[in-house]
């Protein structure tokens, strides 16, 4: 089941990007999200197992981050939430998304192009790790011809 996030799920969403991401976003980090950004949840059991959270600027939105649990990666979870957060969006008046994923983060980037997102530019050392900086590749996907 896929929902809008609430301040019930804050606690489990900042634990999900703790298991995904080098750089974890606190409760603190993502709670403000709830009130002024597009913020879906998917559901197993009552369980959150993936989430993407979306900004919107007028005509145009970015996802911010995207996370699903290890152990639900490779599922669909996560190409449920962009067709949902697509939805949303279009009918928010949004014309094109915009997003920047690792550039050795292959699976998201074959996720991102199956659903129509383009490539368009690079952003040099754009991830710190602590193994060094890594590029980030930039998307675009317009929803609206």
């Amino acid at each position: 089941m896929i929902r809008a996030l609430t301040d019930a799920d804050v606690i489990a969403a900042s634990q999900l990007h703790k298991d995904s991401f080098d750089k974890a976003w606190s409760v603190e980090v993502l709670a403000p999200h709830l009130d002024k950004d597009l913020c879906l949840g998917f559901f197993q059991s009552n369980i959150l197992t993936g989430f993407v959270i979306n900004t919107v600027a007028g005509d145009q939105s970015e996802i911010i981050t995207i996370a699903v649990a290890p152990e639900h990666r490779g599922q669909g979870v996560g190409r449920k939430l962009l067709d949902a957060a697509h939805a949303s969006l279009k009918d928010k008046g949004v014309e094109v998304i915009f997003l920047e994923v690792a550039i050795d983060n292959q699976a998201a980037q074959h996720l991102y192009k199956t659903l129509g997102y383009e490539p368009f530019g690079t952003r040099p050392a754009y991830y710190k790790r602590p193994e060094g900086r890594v590029a980030a590749t930039l998307f675009r996907k317009h929803l609206v011809p």
